[in-house]
């Protein structure tokens, strides 16, 4: 039993005292994918089961070409991408430490190669776009950047931000797939946030799908921020 402290005040309850969890892990397969999944460790369940179809989606952009994976967290995308997916090469970046060595070990347990970095996403792909590197698929998938109304507009300058230095390095022709789990975000204000980033990075974005969270991932109808997860599939090409 855990729960994050600001998530607990906002909705109002309290958890006592409770024993100390050891680090509990299993492994878990996913559409012929292998994870090692920190139970008590990582965020939430320590594995999101949301993107599964959106993973499995990506593998047919993949098959002989290059793949950066932003905020890549235990290399869900990444793993899927150089194995099923069967890219040429794989790129993965994230900043928690933790996660990344869990990625690591997805990594060997599907005996699949992906270079992993340990740096702010912002940071990489600034030093990516200066030095004209690009890849033919980018994955974007960061962590909740409005978790509150007061966060709005802060949040939705970095995914602005965050989403136009992505586009810089995609290919020519390449493949964009950049998501938002921020439940307060709507659907269109994520594509509108999407299509300015893109036209501020000098490229013209076709939007081909927007996906969503798996069937198993239910929408109320009295909670429109139930339907947290967007996905948006794109090709860019220069202007």
């Amino acid at each position: 039993m855990r729960a994050d402290k600001s998530v607990a005040e906002q909705e109002g309850f309290r958890i006592g005292t409770v024993a100390k969890n050891k680090d509990r892990r299993a492994v878990i397969a996913e559409n012929g994918v292998k994870f090692h999944v920190r139970i008590s460790k990582g965020h939430k369940t320590g594995f999101f089961c949301d993107q599964r179809e959106n993973r499995l989606g990506l593998t047919a952009f993949t098959p002989g070409r290059s793949v950066l994976d932003v905020c890549c967290y235990t290399g869900g995308f990444s793993c899927y991408a150089a194995g099923r997916g069967k890219a040429a090469a794989v790129t993965a970046v994230d900043l928690d430490e933790n996660a990344l060595e869990t990625a690591r070990e997805n990594a060997e347990l599907n005996a699949v190669r992906v270079d992993f970095h340990h740096a702010d996403a912002f940071d990489f792909l600034r030093d990516a776009g200066r030095s004209g590197r690009h890849w033919d698929a980018v994955v974007v998938d960061p962590s909740k950047f409005v978790a509150r109304h007061d966060q709005m507009e802060i949040g939705l300058r970095k995914y602005a931000d965050l989403n136009r230095l992505a586009a810089a390095v995609v290919a020519p022709g390449g493949i964009l797939l950049t998501c938002s789990c921020s439940g307060l975000v709507d659907a269109d204000t994520f594509l509108q946030t999407v299509g300015r980033a893109a036209r501020a990075a000098g490229r013209q974005l076709q939007v081909f799908r927007v996906s969503s969270a798996g069937p198993d991932h239910p929408v109320m109808a009295e909670a429109p921020e139930s339907a947290y997860l967007k996905a948006v599939w794109g090709r860019l090409d220069d202007k």
